[in-house]
């Protein structure tokens, strides 16, 4: 009795019927696992967007510190092998070299001046060619800077007849970094933005020029990202050189130092620079100052001006909650990474 009980039981256990998911517990599953992924899809997108970020400012901090070891061992000097009047001259629109690249072949390729097998030739001004040995840059005795391989890409679609060869710095996102270097001869103190900024260098001497960085600046697709830099960026020639002015002042002008005394927001100056350069990268979209992020969609009528750090769009002062007039730096809404240096 006891034995034919089991063998029951047995047989019960093997032809018992599984119980399989109905439909609605399969949808709720499938809706759970979807929830997650979109939680940390984003979440994995955001940490390396930081650490592209982190990455980008530490290469900018240690090509800033760079410049500064080059100018204590060169008298003050910055490096470069063309002055800033000769990179913002009308003939280097048409030919392509950008401050960036003119200061990392003092501080890359020193030795491949006048040297090398594999040459290129520069003359941004049309005042007089130099021969770079491409195949002496990153190497001797007199680098200053050396950032990995994987950071001195050639972009062969930046603007200009200059050799496409010729390897440009670019940040953790793959898009190029730019510099502004303050022209020596400008005026030391600004009496118009034209002063402080202007699309060249024919015009008149100023602080900072727009054709030193036209070769990245009104480029129609830019870098690995593939980003739209001409017609978004609030620094291309999809906007008038007026436009483009009043954004270099902004960028590069101390929002600490306005000038005059009793400035308006017509008048207002940037009395010093933020530094004798500034390094700036375009950052996750890869626009430099984009009309479409939030910095850009804050601006009346897409004017990035210096004005913005002390004045609302009305013309009334910024104030604190102790209702004290204050100022902002208005290119912080920005995703752009910006290091200057003395």
């Amino acid at each position: 009795m006891t034995m034919t009980t089991a063998n029951n039981t047995q047989n019960s256990l093997v032809t018992a019927p599984r119980r399989a998911f109905t439909l609605i517990e399969l949808l709720v599953v499938i809706a759970i696992i979807v929830l997650v992924i979109s939680i940390i899809i984003p979440a994995l997108g955001g940490a390396r967007d930081v650490a592209r970020k982190t990455s980008t400012k530490s290469l900018m901090t240690q090509l800033s510190t760079a410049i500064g070891d080059y100018r204590n061992d060169h008298d003050g000097a910055m490096p470069g092998l063309f002055s800033p009047a000769e990179l913002g001259d009308p003939a280097n629109v048409a030919f392509g070299l950008t401050a960036m690249e003119n200061v990392m072949l003092d501080l890359y390729g020193e030795e491949a001046i006048g040297n090398g097998t594999d040459t290129i030739t520069l003359d941004p001004a049309g005042t007089g060619a130099i021969d770079v040995g491409l195949d002496l840059l990153g190497a001797g005795d007199h680098i200053h800077f050396a950032p990995p391989a994987t950071n001195m890409v050639a972009q062969e679609n930046q603007i200009g007849a200059i050799d496409k060869r010729l390897p440009d710095l670019i940040d953790a996102f793959g898009n190029p970094i730019i510099i502004w270097v303050e022209d020596p001869g400008a005026p030391s103190t600004p009496i118009d933005v034209d002063d402080v900024a202007q699309e060249n260098s024919s015009t008149q001497r100023s602080r900072f020029y727009w054709n030193s960085n036209a070769a990245f600046l009104d480029v129609p697709v830019l870098g690995k990202t593939g980003a739209q830099q001409l017609a978004n960026s609030l620094l291309s020639s999809n906007f008038s050189a007026a436009e483009r002015i009043d954004a270099i002042a902004a960028l590069t002008g101390d929002p600490a130092s306005p000038t005059p005394v009793g400035f308006d927001v017509n008048t207002v100056l940037p009395a010093k620079s933020r530094g004798s350069y500034v390094i700036q990268s375009a950052g996750s979209d890869g626009i430099f100052f984009s009309k479409n992020e939030r910095g850009g969609k804050s601006l009346p009528m897409n004017e990035l001006k210096y004005a913005w750090n002390f004045f609302k769009a009305d013309g009334t002062r910024i104030k604190d909650e102790t209702d004290n007039t204050t100022s902002e730096d208005i290119i912080s809404g920005f995703n752009d990474l910006i290091v200057s240096g003395k």
